[in-house]
């Protein structure tokens, strides 16, 4: 064989190669590159530049000082590149549609909501963090080497990061969606308190919706979520309220045949009982234990006011009127605004005043504190054994437990967990530590990579130490598992 053959089959087979690898990637014409050209890419890294994206796929390095003039350096994508452009595209998209509903109503230095829904500083920052990995990997693409087997390689990491920002858009969407629902049910009960304060009847079959949306998460198990709003907004603070409320009675009111056959209209008493209180100022909105003397007097008024309102808006339902004048009443007759005692209150006011004292100490803690659902139970549990408050009533709360399903626990051991039920026992009364916690972090601080349940009924160790605020959940869980903070 000539020593020439050889190299002349290695020259057919390198051709070979190269049709091969032009077959596999996506023709892109090419523009000529001058002397200016090419002085200029000598200069790109002194000049000021960016990465824009053209209908071609290609980068486009912007000389910021000549303005207008511009050199086009084309990149061949393979057709899996390019796929993974187009869907980058679209996450992005999907991101975008979801930055109002997480920066529309917080600035960066609130902690709490002006609507009147608590937002979460974890999911903010997930938000973000995602936004930045998928805009990254994103401009990444059209910069790939030219080497097709190159750019499969790096194909792989940019999917599985794009994977990875999927994930994170979904556990997004759902927290959007949850909040959307929460904005919803308050726009619509500030939208019924503006007609009955102007002295028009509302439909009531939007009140029945409402009510339909609380026994709904009832029947799903949902964790029991109370909102939370500045007193600075009196019909959204009352709003709020109400829901926490009908959200309470929901919860208990099954405990109790005769109740339960009125149930949609005690929770309807429920989210209007409070409507008094946006008549008189924003002061006012404080808990009776913490006024004196006249503006005492001013917050007593609320429960005439708002007696009278409904009465004019519901006629044929006397119940709502009756529950917003007698709801602060106790059956030792301590109460107000009319002192009524014994049997002067109808069983229904006994279980609406048991519940309006457990959702009032709840809420009585500042915005950023924890909320206090273990001093609240135990005290109207203490008032019933002083005789203020129907004692079989009271056990209803029970079935909340001193720590609701959905609460940011530390445990006694340093672990931190969220509370995911509340099994009752005979021991209840005097058992508080009865939960089944999802335990998120050890003790020592390292994270679990996935929830440990644990069954803390007829422990001794460790038990439920504290509930922990939203502000602590953010900084302590929320990074590691946003998807145990969107609730």
């Amino acid at each position: 064989m000539n020593i020439s053959e050889p190299q002349v089959l290695l020259g057919k087979i390198t051709a070979l190669r190269e049709k091969l690898e032009k077959a596999v990637r996506e023709p892109v014409s090419h523009q000529l590159i001058t002397e200016d050209s090419l002085g200029f890419i000598a200069r790109k890294n002194r000049l000021a530049y960016k990465l824009v994206e053209s209908d071609e796929c290609d980068s486009v390095i912007v000389d910021e000082s000549k303005g207008d003039q511009a050199l086009r350096l084309p990149v061949k994508l393979t057709s899996k590149a390019r796929e993974l452009l187009i869907h980058g595209k679209d996450l992005i998209g999907d991101l975008r549609n979801l930055a109002n509903a997480f920066l529309l109503y917080r600035t960066d230095d609130e902690i709490v909501s002006k609507k009147g829904v608590q937002e979460s500083g974890a999911l903010l920052k997930l938000y973000r963090e995602t936004t930045a990995m998928a805009d990254t990997a994103l401009r990444m693409i059209p910069n790939f080497p030219e080497s097709p087997s190159s750019q499969l390689q790096l194909c792989v990491g940019v999917e599985a990061i794009f994977q990875v920002i999927s994930q994170r858009l979904r556990i997004l969407k759902q927290a959007c969606i949850a909040k959307e629902k929460e904005l919803q049910k308050i726009t619509k009960l500030v939208e019924l308190f503006d007609l009955i304060l102007t002295g028009n009847k509302p439909d009531f079959v939007d009140v029945q919706n409402i009510v339909e949306d609380i026994l709904e998460e009832v029947r799903n198990g949902e964790t029991l979520r109370f909102l939370r709003e500045d007193n600075d907004y009196p019909a959204r603070y009352v709003a709020c309220k109400g829901l926490n409320f009908a959200r309470v009675v929901a919860r208990v009111i099954f405990q109790d045949a005769q109740l339960r056959l009125a149930s949609m209209e005690i929770i309807a008493a429920a989210l209007f009982l409070d409507i008094g209180m946006i008549k008189i100022q924003a002061s006012g909105l404080v808990e009776p234990e913490r006024i004196h003397g006249k503006m005492s007097r001013a917050y007593e008024s609320h429960c005439f006011i708002g007696a009278e309102l409904l009465r004019q808006s519901f006629p044929n339902m006397p119940l709502l009127a009756e529950a917003a004048l007698s709801h602060h009443e106790n059956i030792d007759g301590s109460g107000f605004p009319s002192g009524f005692k014994g049997a002067e209150l109808s069983p229904v006011i006994r279980f609406l005043a048991v519940c309006e004292r457990y959702i009032a100490r709840c809420m009585s803690s500042a915005s950023n504190k924890p909320l206090n659902t273990k001093g609240a139970l135990t005290s109207v549990l203490m008032d019933s054994e002083d005789g203020k408050l129907d004692k079989i009533y009271a056990r209803f709360l029970l079935a909340i437990s001193f720590y609701p399903s959905g609460t940011a626990v530390e445990l006694s051991d340093g672990s931190l967990g969220i509370v995911l039920a509340n099994p009752l026992s005979k021991d209840t009364e005097t058992e508080s530590n009865n939960q089944i916690v999802a335990v998120l972090r050890e003790p020592d601080g390292s994270y679990l990579s996935k929830p440990k349940i644990l069954d803390l009924a007829g422990r001794t160790s460790p038990a439920v130490l504290r509930g922990i605020s939203q502000q602590e959940k953010d900084d302590l869980i929320g990074t590691e598992f946003p998807e145990w903070n969107s609730n």
